[in-house]
Order: structure tokens, then C-alpha cells, then sequence
């Protein structure tokens, strides 16, 4: 006897909503990465917290996103929005440049949202026009369209060393290089950014100077769950529900039973769905871990 349906999906992850950050009187400490283990990633929780909208965080990524921005690159990374939203970008790559030439060089959240920048000013977003700094354009952009992609580039490449986790790093790399024409370069590069950590953060920048919308992660295939029969002669039936962490390639990392009638169903719809094939969930075009809710139905 077999289960009457595979799943029903609902879905979301918490890559739209950034903790708040802490306003702090100068800087905090840079807390290090921890080491990347061996096997599977898995959640530090075991339990997804409630609601549509469902944080997580991957093991080997705790304390990744933990570096709280001073209050001086909260203030800058302010105003570099605030600018671009009126069309005047390149006055906030301005910005951004001026204050990581100084005492924000170790802020990796404003290094990425210059890159971020960059990236759009090469790929030709004409609000973002940098008259001076480093990106200064010419007004030939045969010119101008090397060099701002060039310093989208250099720019990222230093916040990689200060957010080595961060699979949008890779991301917009991975734009530039494909904004410049080397498609294999940009491949390389999303598939060692798959390989990383969705931040918040980081996340958070994508959708302020994209308004990049949310797709959850949907079910491609798998096999169909076994009624244990077992629980069949016992007269068991209901639905289980499980919570899936689908990662960017679409695999799924870690299966936990939110609610089941039976521990019989529960293990035969775990097992199930261990063996799903996802179409990960995306930023706009960027995948990235997230959980999905799936209903078991056994009758």
C-alpha cells in the first residue's frame, strides 16, 4: 500500500531579512570564520522556528555574518542607498570609496556593496557614475566599461578576504566576469559560491540595489513513499510534515519532522524525501539555501 500523494510544498527562507544590526560607538572585533568540516552540512538548530519566512544557519557558518559594522559604515552604507535611490550612484560609490580608503578598510559589508556597485556601473546602469576616486569614468565607454568591471573586481576580491563564506562574493564575481565576457570564469565562480553560505547580510544588498524577488526552492522529482505496512495493518493513516533545507544546488541537506501521527510514517516519509530533486530556491537569479515545507500524505 502507498502513500496517496507525495507532498504538498509551501516555501520560503530567510534571505530577505537581515537580523538587525547593533549601532555600536566604533568598531566590533572581527570575529574569524570558522573551519569548513567534513560530510554533510547540516543546521545548527534541529528545529526550523515557525512562520512563512524561516532563518536558518548552517554550522560551519556561525559566526560568519556575526562582525557587526561600526556605527560609521552603518552611516556610510546609509547614505550610499539613499543615494543611489534618487539616481545619484555614482555619488555613493563616491561615498563608499572615500570611507574604505580609511578607517572602514576592514568593513566587508561595504566593500561588497561597492563591488556590488561596480558591477552594476559595468554592466551599464547609467545612474552609477563615479565623476572621481578610483572608478572615475571618461565619458568613452569602451573605456570606461573595462575599468569600472576592473574595480568591481579588485573591490571584491578584498571582501572575499574578509567574508570568505559568502557565496554572493562569489556571485558578483561571477557578474563581472560575465559582464566582461569570460563565460568560463563566471561558471567557475558560481560553482565555488555554491558551495558557501547564504548571509543575510549579504543578501539583504542584493535585493537594496536589485529589488531582486524571492523564488522558493520546487520539487523536480524523487521517489514516492513507501505506506510502512506495518503501520497499514495497525490502521494508521495521516499526514506528516516535514521541514527540507535545500541547498543551492538543489540537494537536500537536512529532513526534520515538524509533526506525524505515527514515528512509522514519519521515518518512511524522511526517507522519501531525503532522495527529492529540488530546483533550489533563488534571489532573482542567485540560488541559495533555503527550507521548504512538505506535507506527507499517507491513506
Amino acid at each position: 500500500m502507498r502513500s496517496s500523494g507525495i507532498l504538498r510544498l509551501c516555501a520560503l527562507s530567510a534571505f530577505l531579512f537581515p537580523a538587525p544590526l547593533c549601532l555600536l560607538d566604533g568598531c566590533a572585533a572581527r570575529q574569524s570564520v570558522p573551519g569548513r568540516g567534513s560530510g554533510d552540512v547540516v543546521l545548527r538548530e534541529m528545529v526550523p522556528p515557525d512562520g512563512p519566512w524561516r532563518p536558518h544557519e548552517l554550522s560551519r557558518c556561525v559566526g560568519a555574518d556575526q562582525a557587526v559594522p561600526c556605527r560609521d559604515a552603518l552611516e556610510v552604507l546609509s547614505t550610499a542607498h539613499a543615494l543611489f535611490l534618487v539616481g545619484e550612484g555614482g555619488d555613493a560609490v563616491i561615498e563608499l570609496e572615500l570611507y574604505l580608503s580609511g578607517q572602514g578598510r576592514g568593513e566587508g559589508l561595504a566593500w561588497l556593496t561597492l563591488g556590488q556597485l561596480y558591477v552594476l556601473a559595468g554592466q551599464g546602469e547609467p545612474s552609477i557614475e563615479p565623476r572621481e576616486g578610483p572608478g572615475a569614468i571618461t565619458g568613452d565607454w569602451d573605456v570606461d566599461r573595462p575599468r569600472l568591471l576592473a574595480r568591481a573586481e579588485k573591490v571584491l576580491r578584498v571582501a572575499a578576504s574578509l567574508r570568505p563564506d559568502d557565496s554572493v562574493v562569489d556571485f558578483l564575481l561571477a557578474d563581472a566576469a560575465r559582464a566582461r565576457g569570460d563565460m568560463p570564469a563566471a561558471a567557475a565562480l558560481v560553482e565555488q559560491g555554491l558551495g558557501k553560505c547564504t548571509l543575510a547580510s549579504s543578501t539583504a544588498v542584493l535585493v537594496r540595489y536589485q529589488g531582486l524577488n524571492p523564488h522558493p526552492a520546487a520539487q523536480t522529482g524523487g521517489v514516492e513513499p513507501e505506506y510502512p505496512a506495518a503501520a497499514a495493518r495497525d490502521g494508521i493513516s495521516g499526514e506528516v510534515v516535514l521541514d527540507l533545507l535545500v541547498g543551492p544546488t538543489g540537494r537536500v541537506s537536512q529532513v526534520s519532522v515538524a509533526s506525524s501521527p505515527d514515528r512509522r510514517l514519519g521515518e518512511a516519509a524522511v526517507s522519501a524525501m531525503r532522495q527529492a530533486e529540488f530546483a533550489p530556491g533563488r534571489l532573482g537569479k542567485y540560488p541559495v539555501w533555503s527550507w521548504v515545507r512538505a506535507t506527507v500524505a499517507f491513506r
